[in-house]
């Protein structure tokens, strides 16, 4: 029982530091998206 729990509190940690690497990289590729079109609309 303590065994499975400790499984289930690994993973979920393991889980909510991919998702915040996967939501950093979204906010960054989107930054990066909004600058370059802003440079192509100054062209």
């Amino acid at each position: 029982m303590l065994s499975s729990q400790i499984m289930l509190a690994y993973l979920g940690k393991k889980t909510a530091g991919w998702l915040t690497i996967f939501f950093v990289f979204l906010v960054t590729e989107m930054e990066c998206r909004k600058r370059f079109f802003q440079k192509m609309a100054k062209i």
